[in-house]
């Protein structure tokens, strides 16, 4: 005889089954974004998503366009400086060639890069790249901090391409400002003179 007690018992169990057959998606932890590529999965998804939204504010404006690809290891006999340069320009526009920065993190390696389309190469020296790498980068990577360290790296040559805007925008604005002064002492002497002439 079916009882009330037999039906809720019966509901109760095909809860459970269809609970215990749900199986959720599988997270890899690998990243395959438009501007991070996170192949090692040495990022949290918050580290990863605050990268991403630095580079990408930054690449709707400019200067450059900022990439970063953080590697297990490098391909089998590629240097860094190879893999970089092959890599720029791959899946990029016209547009996007000459304005490309790469930053290749090789975790196994131990290697890091920095590498620029040649009109960037006008800002971000190699000497600076250098500079970022060894005195930003390198001393977190040491200390196993390298979310800090790609971070602080990527700031830095962000704070470098935005300064060279504003540098180059004053340059334009002097010469305007310039004659807009001397527009401006010619009325206040035109009016002098017109002051002048009126008293006698």
């Amino acid at each position: 005889m079916i009882t009330l007690r037999n039906i809720l018992f019966a509901l109760v169990i095909l809860t459970f089954v269809n609970a215990c057959t749900h199986v959720p998606p599988v997270v890899t932890g690998v990243i395959d974004d438009q501007y991070v590529k996170d192949q090692a999965a040495v990022l949290t998804m918050e580290q990863r998503a605050d990268l991403m939204k630095t580079i990408a504010a930054h690449n709707r404006k400019g200067p450059g366009i900022i990439t970063l690809q953080v590697l297990r290891k490098l391909p089998l006999d590629e240097s860094i400086e190879d893999y970089a340069f092959a890599k720029i320009s791959e899946g990029a526009s016209l547009n996007e060639k000459s304005s490309r920065i790469l930053v290749v993190v090789a975790m196994e390696n131990r290697k890091l890069r920095i590498e620029t389309a040649e009109s960037i190469s006008l800002i971000l020296s190699d000497e600076y790249c250098k500079e970022v790498i060894d005195n930003v980068m390198v001393p977190q990577f040491k200390q196993s901090q390298y979310f800090a360290g790609i971070s602080a790296g990527i700031n830095a040559l962000i704070e470098r391409l935005e300064r060279w805007v504003w540098c180059l925008t004053r340059q334009k604005q002097r010469p305007k400002t310039a004659a807009v002064l001397s527009n401006r002492y010619a009325n206040l002497r035109k009016s002098k003179d017109e002051r002048n002439d009126s008293k006698i």
